[in-house]
């Protein structure tokens, strides 16, 4: 997967440091751009200035919820793959703000890398 992946545009929006640290280190040996925000705040710079292929966003972020981030994501770049991720099930509220996939935390790393080879496919 990775000659695919290299240079691909990948956000990352969660406000828990271990959590972001985990999907990091998953993502990073594929080869992907990463970037990173802790609040709708820092994703909405990111997305205003950036083109994403892939966004994975939690629900409950410090400064409101992820649907938020979705949404603008898919106003800006509806091609935009977006994952969904909470610990709570969400996932009818991440598809109704357009998220393409969901997963409930806790998952474990065999499950996210299936999803994400079926986002990419």
């Amino acid at each position: 997967m990775k000659e695919e992946t290299v240079g691909i545009n990948v956000l990352i929006v969660e406000d828990e440091i271990v959590m972001q640290e985990f999907l990091k280190a998953l993502l990073a040996p594929k080869g992907f751009n990463l970037y990173t925000a802790f609040t709708v705040s820092e994703a909405q710079v990111l997305i205003n200035s950036l083109a994403f292929a892939l966004a994975i966003v939690d629900y409950n972020i410090g400064d409101g919820f992820g649907t938020e981030i979705v949404s603008l994501i898919k106003s800006k770049t509806p091609s935009t793959k977006v994952l969904g991720i909470s610990a709570k099930d969400s996932a009818e509220k991440f598809y109704s703000a357009g998220a393409d996939y969901f997963l409930q935390k806790p998952f474990n790393v065999s499950t996210f890398l299936q999803t994400l080879d079926d986002i990419l496919k």
